[in-house]
């Protein structure tokens, strides 16, 4: 019986191999040149935009916040190696403090002007072939012009702008890994849905423009609960002060509560809106309007409360006395073509509580028409639009 060994050499990689292979790699390395092995031709980079959370969307302040990792690959023929020599180490993992690396801006940032990954140590990943792979990230504050037309059914596009300053066009060249973004760690926002995205170039006099842009929808049930079906309510309930009894003398109290409901709800609008939106958004139009409409109702409850306290018919306006006449021939018989006799006789038979009953149909058939078209244009639009 016989006992056969194979030996089996395992080449390993010791840590004397990473620190021998980081010293010859940054021996003598000027990392404030511009890797470009041809310096007539500009240096080319990589870059891709990793969305990983939606922070906010800010419409009185018009800013986005989006917390994002920002891929950057370009090759460095200085910083290759032979694998053979340290253990077959194919990839090492470095700081940036001894390579170059693209001081990139964000250029339409609201806080303070800073290279990306200037407040934290990002690792960049080197292969031996000299490929360089740097993912510096954190939380980018960019201006977003608000469109708030179709408030709360909004949708926003917004750019984040980085560029390098000080580097001339002809230096480097940018190309993005893919035209929309790296989507795989985002986290969903409860806000906002992400509707699309995409990343590409754009040349700005001297510089070039590494653009990110997002599109955002916002989820709309929240105001549409609280602001949206109670304004409607109220809305429709408004006309229905002309069925109470004018002697109740709640009429013009009703009218007046839904009139200062309409301000309360208004403000609301207004505190989620830019101070300047253009265009104007167009619930607070719609609720511009029906505020004025309840106010006009409060006036017609007044004027009907007003008629109602007259003794005597012939003290009414004469105009009125024969508008109310049509309005009794035409809602008590389909033959609207009575004689002036007819009329005459009529309008003898006429009283003040007819007037005003009269008054109360006709402002409440006319308030309801006009809200009624209001609130279905409004639909049709945000439906259609």
């Amino acid at each position: 019986m016989y006992l056969i060994v194979v030996a089996i050499e395992v080449e390993c990689q010791t840590v004397h191999d990473i620190v021998n292979l980081y010293k010859n790699i940054t021996n003598s390395y000027q990392k404030e040149v511009i890797p470009a092995w041809n310096q007539s031709l500009p240096f080319e980079i990589n870059f891709g935009v990793a969305p990983l959370v939606m922070n906010s969307f800010y419409e009185t302040e018009e800013t986005i916040s989006l917390t994002a990792a920002i891929y950057f690959v370009w090759n460095d023929r200085r910083l290759t190696w032979d694998p053979k020599i340290y253990g077959n180490k194919e990839h090492i993992t470095i700081t940036t403090n001894d390579i170059w690396i693209p001081y990139v801006y964000l250029e339409n940032t609201v806080d303070e002007l800073q290279p990306l990954g200037y407040d934290s140590q990002f690792y960049a990943v080197l292969s031996y072939d000299g490929n360089v792979t740097w993912t510096p990230g954190g939380i980018l504050k960019a201006k977003c012009p608000a469109n708030m037309l179709k408030f709360p059914f909004d949708s926003q596009t917004c750019e984040f702008v980085f560029a390098m300053w000080g580097v001339q066009v002809s230096d480097t060249m940018y190309v993005p890994m893919d035209n929309a973004g790296i989507m795989t760690y985002f986290t969903e926002n409860s806000n906002w849905d992400i509707t699309n995205n995409r990343q590409y170039i754009r040349y700005k006099d001297v510089i070039t423009e590494m653009i990110f842009e997002l599109s955002i929808k916002r989820q709309p049930v929240y105001y549409i609960v609280v602001i949206i079906v109670p304004t409607i309510m109220f809305a429709l309930m408004n006309p229905l002060v002309f069925l109470l009894p004018v002697d109740s003398g709640e009429r013009v109290s009703l009218g007046m509560t839904v009139l200062l409901s309409y301000a309360i709800f208004l403000t609301i609008v207004a505190s989620s809106l830019p101070a300047s939106s253009d265009p104007m958004c167009l619930l607070l139009f719609v609720m511009i309007l029906i505020m004025v409409l309840s106010g006009l109702i409060v006036i017609a409850v007044i004027i009907t409360v007003y008629y109602h306290h007259k003794d005597n018919v012939e003290t009414i306006n004469s105009c009125l006395l024969r508008f109310v006449t049509c309005c009794c021939c035409v809602f008590s018989s389909s033959d609207v073509s009575d004689t002036d006799g007819e009329y005459q006789e009529k309008k003898q038979q006429l009283t003040v509580k007819h007037i005003v009953k009269t008054l109360d149909v006709f402002f409440m058939i006319i308030s309801y028409i006009l809200l009624i078209v209001l609130l279905i244009a409004y639909l049709i639009y945000v439906i259609l639009n």
